[in-house]
């Protein structure tokens, strides 16, 4: 630090006397001993305007020597450090206002040998970029799942509007005897639809035991050439629909529609 408007004075005896400063306030700024040739020798001490210490250090012969430290004005540590005449050893470390360690520098024969640093939430450089990238993808994948539940949401609804139209198409052409309703039977069908209606493909996956059930529920899909076209928030890809033939008396409930992605049934 420079000294400006301060003067080496002399004691009564011919030795240097120390150098003294005051805050506008009356409060101490500075103190710092010296020697007869106005080299700083001994100790310096800073003061900040509230009265705090800011600063410690000693001196020999006009360079630094031994332990010094510095303080925030609301008295957390700054910086501590060690030198020998004017050489730097062992480590410097800084704080953040907070508390914080935010460095740590380590010096062999004067010369740094390595530094470390952290923000004030306790992240080096390293940490806080691989954070910061983590935090992004966890970012992305939570906005993919949002735009995701809602696209499934859409298709959800789309499908609920369509389903009974489907079905309404299919038990146009579904008659079955009276006779045949009273035992319990359900065949099963994988109906594949392109994205305009047209019934492209049947695939027979349950059989009900019956002939007659089976030959009726075969005969309705034939009967069939186009269904309502699918909404287009179901996609521009031929559709897999599971397809259920039951009678009044068959215990278990009737599966509703429903689309999966990847081609299985739905």
């Amino acid at each position: 630090m420079v000294l400006t408007g301060c003067a080496v004075l002399g004691l009564p005896g011919g030795g240097p006397q120390p150098l003294e400063g005051k805050h506008p306030n009356g409060k101490p700024r500075y103190f710092v001993d010296i020697d007869s040739l106005g080299r700083k020798h001994g100790v310096e001490r800073w003061w900040h305007e509230n009265g705090n210490l800011r600063s410690e250090a000693h001196w020999v012969g006009g360079r630094r020597s031994g332990d010094y430290r510095a303080w925030y004005q609301n008295g957390v540590s700054w910086y501590r450090g060690r030198d020998s005449l004017g050489v730097p050893v062992d480590s410097l470390v800084f704080w953040h206002p907070g508390g914080q360690l935010q460095s740590v520098s380590v010096y062999l024969r004067g010369k740094p040998v390595s530094l470390e640093t952290w923000d004030t939430a306790g992240y080096t450089p390293a940490q806080r970029a691989r954070w910061e990238a983590e935090e992004a993808a966890r970012l992305v994948a939570r906005r993919r799942a949002d735009s995701l539940g809602v696209a499934q949401a859409t298709r959800n609804a789309a499908l609920a509007l369509w389903v009974p139209r489907v079905r309404a198409t299919v038990e146009t052409y579904w008659k079955l005897p009276e006779f045949q309703k009273k035992a319990p039977r359900r065949a099963v069908a994988r109906l594949r639809v392109s994205p305009y209606g047209s019934l492209l493909d049947v695939t027979w996956l349950e059989k009900s035991g019956s002939a007659e059930f089976d030959r009726r529920a075969a005969l309705a899909l034939a009967k069939i050439r186009k269904f309502p076209a699918p909404p287009a928030e179901l996609g521009t890809d031929p559709l897999n629909l599971r397809y259920e033939f039951v009678t009044p008396g068959f215990g278990g409930a009737r599966k509703r529609l429903q689309l999966r992605d990847g081609g299985g049934d739905e």
